[in-house]
């Protein structure tokens, strides 16, 4: 297995991978191209159980809960980590409170009312999608979300200086300056192949997220965060998965809506 692979499949998750030395450790710049594809590779477990689920005679909706639960378990909550983080710091005064309320690990309001808005948001997007494209969905959705955390953390600069750990200055330290358009590349093949036209538009909404979320955490904290990547990841997933089911609706609503 590729050395860089492996290196984002283990950060990324929590599948099974080889343990990574502290020689290997500089691996961790190289390993951001592969980012979308640890995230296709995410997306395609996740359709795997929901479509399994189905199978066992599940209804779509506990099929829908499966994938988003699968996802979650897999990254071992990640993403979802730094969007609780992200979500509590941010609405603090300072920028060294946002940061120091980032750090903590416990959970406050508006941490949890971010983990709520988007585990509803995923669920109901994919009950919402025809389950034909619940594959192409979810490739997209999680490819583009690590694209996400990839650019931010690519072209944002680390908004804590001095007491960076053992990771971060890894990743901060190592990652190619050029790695932008390599990732961006691997992400976007991957979402065109997975949805045609409709990964387009995923595709920019994704930059737009992006975009915007990058802008306003250089102006509270001054740059990134890895609970700053783990929440524009959430976010792109969402918007993607809001796309496949404006375009590609399941055949009976499941809000019971004709």
């Amino acid at each position: 297995m590729n050395g860089a692979f492996r290196s984002a499949l283990q950060f990324l998750t929590r599948l099974p991978t080889p343990g990574i030395s502290d020689e290997q450790a500089t691996q961790l710049g190289r390993a951001v191209p592969h980012f979308p594809l640890v995230g296709a590779i995410v997306g395609a477990l996740s359709a795997a159980i929901a479509y399994g689920a189905t199978a066992a005679g599940l209804s779509p909706g506990l099929a829908a809960i499966a994938a988003v639960a699968s996802a979650a378990l897999v990254t071992g909550a990640l993403h979802e980590d730094g969007l609780a983080d992200s979500a509590d710091g941010l609405f603090a005064g300072s920028r060294d409170r946002a940061l120091e309320i980032m750090r903590d690990s416990r959970t406050g309001v508006f941490g949890a009312t971010a983990l709520i808005l988007a585990f509803a948001l995923r669920f109901g997007a994919l009950w919402s999608t025809d389950p034909a494209w619940w594959l192409r969905g979810l490739v997209a959705a999680h490819a583009l979300g690590r694209w996400a955390a990839a650019a931010l953390l690519i072209t944002q600069p680390y908004a804590r200086s001095g007491d960076e750990t053992a990771r971060a200055t890894a990743f901060t330290r190592s990652r190619p300056k050029n790695a932008f358009w390599p990732t961006s590349i691997v992400a976007l093949a991957l979402a065109f192949l997975a949805g045609g036209r409709v990964g387009l538009v995923a595709i920019l909404l994704a930059v737009c997220v992006v975009g915007g979320w990058a802008a306003l955490t250089k102006r509270r904290i001054g740059g990134q965060t890895g609970d700053t990547m783990g929440a524009a990841c959430v976010m792109a997933e969402i918007g993607t998965l809001l796309v496949f089911a404006a375009t590609h609706p399941a055949s009976s609503s499941p809000w019971g809506i004709s």
